[in-house]
């Protein structure tokens, strides 16, 4: 059996662009997201900026674009020790998942601080989250496998490895969005993309993140909690 042409029947597999969230008055954002922009540009990845919503003022400040979204509505924070910063990043990644299932095609989400080095245009799979690659296997030597790496909390449960640069196709945006709406923004991004609850595979090293500053501050979590 030719996947790919049963994938392509009946699925559209094709990516058009990448989505590279900023924050348009945080100065670092907009900095290292022309940074991304220009990695997207060198690898040939079309891409476009996304007005991320903003949580540095200490109050959740909703871009214009966004404003028009209901689905945002639907959603409650019901962990009151998560940090609003960390609440703004979940409300950008979602928003990002509702414009998924919008154009019912997969897209690239990256985070201002990925780096693009080659271009991710066809979705080979069905209800994942393809992880793009990560620092470790551009500077650590880690090795690139269909399942990648995971970050974990207290030995528990494990979780994307930050989630910089991925993909999803409509099915997973889905589950995805299903999910936050059931359970309400109950934990950090990263460590709501459960490994247990969502398929994350690799397929390649297409990006990683380089450091730069981040607009999350007051983390729910200490860093000594999480290991990589």
């Amino acid at each position: 059996m030719d996947l790919n042409k049963t994938l392509r029947s009946q699925f559209n597999t094709q990516i058009e662009n990448a989505y590279i969230i900023r924050i348009s008055g945080n100065r670092e954002s907009v900095r290292l997201s022309e940074r991304c922009a220009a990695s997207c540009e060198k690898s040939g990845m079309p891409y476009q900026f996304f007005e991320g919503i903003d949580g540095t003022s200490g109050q959740l400040v909703v871009p214009p674009s966004l404003q028009s979204c209901t689905a945002l509505t639907w959603l409650k924070a019901v962990d009151h020790e998560l940090s609003v910063t960390e609440i703004a990043c979940v409300l950008s990644h979602f928003a990002l998942w509702v414009k998924c299932l919008e154009l019912d095609q997969p897209i690239v989400i990256l985070e201002h601080d990925a780096i693009m080095v080659k271009a991710f245009r066809d979705f080979q799979a069905f209800n994942q989250i393809i992880y793009l690659g990560g620092s470790e296997q551009v500077t650590k030597g880690w090795p690139v496998l269909p399942i990648p790496p995971h970050a974990t909390l207290n030995h528990n449960y494990h979780f994307i490895c930050r989630a910089h640069a991925y993909a999803i196709d409509p099915a997973m945006a889905k589950n995805l969005v299903s999910h936050v709406v059931k359970f309400g923004v109950h934990e950090a991004l990263d460590i709501m993309m459960r490994a247990d609850l969502f398929s994350i595979v690799q397929m390649g090293l297409y990006a990683y993140d380089e450091g730069g500053e981040t607009t999350i501050v007051d983390r729910k979590k200490t860093p000594a909690g999480i290991e990589r």
